[in-house]
């Protein structure tokens, strides 16, 4: 009957939304964006990372670069992009001067040492530049493809920078009713025969 239990509770899928700081989800390792000014470059930032745990004055720092005048600060935050060391979301800001659209993000991962890593796929919050957003653009940061990217626009201003905030929730965590009824009719045949045993 354990080995029973076990196999169902196997079934089952895992609800891998976070509950709780990011930072300290079981095997939590990091976070990789893959930012898509010329070509896809790809920046990883562990856990407790520099860049993760704190926030950056993007006028004299930055945590990473696309274009020479794109600069970006990733840290932890709230659903509304404020900064918050315990947060459960992931919140990038950037500045860009240049020619086009700026802020070009194409995907978002969570990084964890025991399974795969899961791609960000709710935007919480956005702030586009003062000129050549493109509307919409800021979904393409968490509709899992590679190959789109934001195109939040231009903005130089320090204190109103570009931004998306992202995290993810296991989509499928709400079992299909498929899985319950193989679950049922599983413990149903084997209750069956350990009554004909007994």
């Amino acid at each position: 009957m354990r080995k029973l239990l076990c196999l169902l509770v196997g079934l089952l899928p895992l609800d891998l939304a976070v509950a709780g700081p990011l930072r300290l989800e079981p095997n939590f390792v990091g976070v990789t964006i893959v930012e898509a000014t010329s070509g896809n470059t790809v920046h990883a930032f562990g856990v407790n990372s520099t860049e993760l745990t704190t926030m950056v004055s993007l006028g004299s720092s930055f945590d990473f670069n696309g274009a020479p005048g794109e600069n970006y600060d990733v840290f932890y935050s709230d659903s509304d992009g404020s900064f918050n060391l315990d947060g459960e979301y992931i919140t990038i800001q950037g500045i860009y001067n240049g020619n086009g659209s700026g802020f070009n993000i194409a995907i978002v991962w969570f990084d964890f040492s025991n399974w795969d890593p899961i791609r960000a796929n709710i935007l919480t919050n956005f702030s586009p530049g003062t000129s050549n957003y493109t509307p919409g653009s800021e979904q393409l940061a968490v509709d899992g493809s590679g190959s789109t990217a934001t195109a939040l626009g231009q903005s130089v201003n320090v204190n109103a920078p570009m931004s998306i905030t992202v995290g993810f929730s296991n989509e499928a965590s709400v079992p299909e009713p498929s899985t319950f009824g193989l679950a049922g009719a599983a413990l149903a045949g084997v209750l069956w025969r350990m009554r004909r045993r007994g």
